[in-house]
Order: C-alpha cells, then structure tokens, then sequence
C-alpha cells in the first residue's frame, strides 16, 4: 500500500517552514533581558535566583576562608562548635527561604 500524496505533501510543508540552523540567532544578553526575565518569574522571582545562586557562591568563599575559620573555630573549643553549629543553623534557615 502507497502512502497518499496528500500526506507526503503536508509532511514537506511542514519541515519546510521550519528555520534552518543559520536562521536561528541566540538574543543578546542585556541588563534589560535580564530584568525582563526576572520579572517573568513572578514576585518570588528574585528570592529563587537568590536562593539559587547564593549556597554554591557561600560554599566557595567557605572554601577560600577554611584555612583561617578552621583553625580559629578550632581554638575556641566549645564556643566554637556553639559558633558552628548557630551558623549552619541560621544559614540552612535562609537557604529554606
């Protein structure tokens, strides 16, 4: 059985219109792009960007900082795992914002 040419001829249209690869340019990043897309996401929008990209950007200054917080939290003994523990604490309270 032959496939009707009607289908084929809908099926060419089709893929036809769709834009070629060079067709396709990717929108220049702006301040006001940005602006934009943030508005897009509604009033809990800057919260979920901030939420998003402030525990990884903590976690490497964490990193640049341990040579000196280490030592000293060390040095305080019990008040420094008090220190610790409230830190962890009222970031991980923040984090769930």
């Amino acid at each position: 059985m032959e496939p009707d040419p009607a289908d084929r001829e809908r099926t060419t249209a089709t893929l036809d219109s769709q834009a070629s690869p060079e067709e396709i340019k990717p929108r220049p990043l702006t301040w006001a792009w940005v602006k934009h897309s943030v508005k897009r996401l509604g009033p809990a929008g800057p919260l979920a960007v901030m939420a998003s990209v402030f525990p990884p950007l903590g976690g490497f200054v964490l990193l640049g900082f341990i040579k000196t917080v280490g030592p000293w939290l060390k040095e305080m003994g019990a008040a420094g795992l008090m220190i610790f523990i409230a830190g962890f604490i009222s970031l991980a309270a923040l984090s769930l914002l």
